[in-house]
């Protein structure tokens, strides 16, 4: 397997250029190779969280 160094994608290099073959069922890839998505999520704030309120399943 080939390592390659990491580099930037815009999404001109992942989506079709005609639109109407977009398929968003469909994972991007760069040359048949999936895209690999990094990502970071910050939480702001985490309210009280009352178990009462929570809704039960039947199946429990």
């Amino acid at each position: 397997m080939e390592v390659k160094s990491e580099t930037s994608l815009s999404l001109r290099d992942i989506l079709p250029v005609k639109a109407k073959y977009y398929d968003k069922n469909r994972a991007p890839k760069l040359l048949g190779q999936p895209t690999i998505v990094y990502f970071h999520v910050t939480v702001l704030s985490l309210d009280s969280i009352n178990e009462e309120s929570m809704v039960r399943s039947k199946y429990i």
